[in-house]
């Protein structure tokens, strides 16, 4: 995707937020009932507060485990919370 948009004079955030504007228009158009504008912000802003939500854990998983005082202890950390993570994506 950066060398398309680099040939084409264009940042790569420019072309993941037309790529991103594309896919929900794509998807609301093949709906039964189109959803309006306003809901398709909301929708997005949602899953950005989610994602950014996810990278604040992780920062705070990571952080809590250089805290620790032994490389043994912090791979065992590492290790739980990453399965708890996965355990609350998946259920």
């Amino acid at each position: 995707m950066a060398e398309a948009a680099r040939t084409h004079g264009l940042t790569v955030a420019e072309v993941e937020d037309w790529r991103e504007k594309f896919l929900l228009g794509a998807e609301n158009a093949l709906r039964g009932r189109p959803r309006d504008e306003e809901a398709l912000k909301d929708e997005q802003i949602k899953k950005l507060k989610q994602k950014i939500g996810d990278l604040v854990l992780d920062n705070d998983i990571f952080r809590e485990a250089l805290n620790e005082n032994s490389l043994r202890n912090n791979i065992q950390f590492i290790r739980h919370t990453f399965l708890v993570r996965v355990r609350l994506l998946y259920s």
